[in-house]
């Protein structure tokens, strides 16, 4: 199997086209050393899945946690039960911004007040107004 060459990651080559990069790398070098990250890379589907479940004998950690997505079991876990209570559906819905469906009943309440002649105004919540 030949090793290709170490890839820079803020390239405008590898920006423009990532997808031919890790086609590469999946043909070549599935399980990639990259010395510019210190890290492995892994590039197949497989390999990722089971190195997802391995607490074992792989790890997340790269020094000092300034994330929780660099810590592991059982730190990981109870950050994830923190921050997920924090993001329910309705939250993130929320925080999403307006959803298509409230324009089109903005539109419609619009044209019916001026069928019927009415001055007043739409009230909307303030993401429509550029808010948050």
């Amino acid at each position: 199997m030949t090793k290709v060459a170490s890839v820079d990651w803020l390239s405008q080559a590898f920006l423009a086209d990532p997808y031919s990069h890790y086609k590469a790398l999946r043909e070549s070098d599935p399980v990639h050393w990259d010395e510019t990250r210190g890290s492995w890379l892994l590039t197949r589907y497989r390999d990722v899945a089971a190195a997802l479940r391995d607490d074992d004998n792989l790890s997340a950690e790269q020094g000092p946690a300034f994330s929780m997505l660099v810590t592991d079991p059982p730190d990981h876990t109870r950050l994830r039960s923190l921050v997920s209570k924090a993001f329910t559906a309705r939250t993130v819905r929320r925080l999403s911004g307006p959803h298509p469906g409230d324009y089109r009943r903005a539109a419609r309440r619009r044209r019916r007040a001026r069928r019927d002649g009415s001055d007043r105004r739409l009230r909307l919540p303030s993401a429509h107004h550029g808010h948050r």
